[in-house]
């Protein structure tokens, strides 16, 4: 879930940061 966190910053799709 801590990728959603960090994603969700950047990106509006949590998913789209990692890759």
């Amino acid at each position: 879930d801590r990728w959603k966190l960090l994603c969700s910053i950047c990106c509006v799709p949590y998913g789209a940061c990692i890759q």
